[in-house]
This record gives C-alpha cells, sequence and structure tokens, in this order.
C-alpha cells in the first residue's frame, strides 16, 4: 500500500476496489471520444459494452460505423461489417489501462494515485482520480477516472497515450452481476478475409 496516500483518497480507493473485486460482469451502453493530436476534431463513437472476469470484454459500435471488439484468451477480434474483415491480434488482458475494470488488478499496486480536476464543470457530480502506472514499459502515460462518490462506480475512464492523444470513456445503463452469456466473448462470424497482426 501507499503510505502517501491521504486518508480521504485511500477510502476512495478502497471504495473503488471493493466494489469491483465483488463484480462478476457487467453491462451498459458506452459514449467514446478520441481525440488526435493532429486532428482538430474529436471522434464520437456509440455502442454497448460487456465485461465478464476474468479478462474478458466485447466493445459493441453502433456509430459512426458499426463494428465488433471481442478480447478472449489472450487474443482481441476486431470486425468490420462493411470491410467483411476480421483482424485477429494478440491482446494482454492484464494491460494496466484494463485490469481495474477485468477483476485483473489492484489500483494501489498497479499505479500512483493522486485527487484529479479540481476544476470539473458546475454541476458534475462525479469525482476524479488520476492514474499514473507504475510500470516504466507502460503504453500509455496516464489515466483520469470520474466516480460516482456514492457508488464507487466507474462512469468515465480517460486514457492518455504516450504521444498525448486521449480516448474517453463515458458508461451509461451500468447493471453488474446481470448474468453475461459467455457466449459473448466467443467470434464465431463466417469473414471473407482475416487478417493476423503481431
Amino acid at each position: 500500500r501507499d503510505a502517501a496516500l491521504p486518508a480521504d483518497l485511500r477510502a476512495f480507493v478502497d471504495g473503488i476496489q471493493k466494489r469491483y473485486d465483488r463484480i462478476r460482469d457487467f453491462r451498459g451502453r458506452f459514449v467514446q471520444e478520441s481525440r488526435v493530436q493532429t486532428a482538430p476534431v474529436a471522434e464520437k463513437s456509440v455502442g454497448d459494452v460487456f465485461f465478464q472476469k476474468p479478462g474478458k470484454m466485447r466493445w459493441n459500435y453502433r456509430t459512426p460505423e458499426p463494428q465488433e471488439i471481442v478480447i478472449n484468451r489472450g487474443k482481441l477480434w476486431q470486425y468490420v461489417p462493411a470491410d467483411n474483415q476480421v483482424v485477429i491480434q494478440g491482446f494482454d488482458a492484464a494491460r494496466v489501462e484494463y485490469t481495474f475494470l477485468t477483476g485483473l488488478g489492484n489500483l494501489e499496486r498497479d499505479f500512483r494515485i493522486s485527487w484529479a480536476r479540481p476544476d470539473r464543470r458546475p454541476g458534475d457530480p462525479l469525482r476524479y482520480i488520476a492514474l499514473v502506472p507504475r510500470d516504466d514499459q507502460a503504453t500509455f502515460s496516464k489515466v483520469a477516472l470520474g466516480v460516482d462518490p456514492g457508488t464507487h462506480r466507474v462512469l468515465v475512464t480517460e486514457v492518455t497515450d504516450l504521444f498525448g492523444n486521449t480516448t474517453s470513456i463515458r458508461f451509461e445503463g451500468l447493471r453488474d452481476n446481470a448474468g453475461v452469456d459467455a457466449a459473448l466473448f466467443v467470434f464465431v462470424k463466417e469473414c471473407s478475409h482475416r487478417r493476423y497482426e503481431e
């Protein structure tokens, strides 16, 4: 444990950790905004998300272009119906930016933690914490979490990569331990093109 954490922050982080330790699966909707340093406008996507311990994820994008991303057993499948193609690549479910969601991580062990966004918008009910990875080999520089202070539910994640690009995801309509079907994390579609990447 990080002895330098203020007592109020430690209690808040403990509440988040305990909540996610109790969750077996969850499902809901998401709104994603990706901002690239070289692009003036953020790209917005909307869809449905499913998680199941340990380390399984499915992202069904509805807009701006339908696509499916399935993560399971160390692989990621990305299917774009318009291209009739699936791209398959290795994926480490223990990647530290996802571990607190998928039940494989520990916030204090994996991150240096501080309060964030004291200038949040008026009326924003969330409290924010900043997470800086302890792993020097991480592929991102920081994560911000927006958390409901009453339930310790993470409702916003914002990952900043090493180049300053950000991906922000807002979760909506989340349901814990909803009995998500394990079959959702098995990619079974027939495609005319399969591409394998390292």
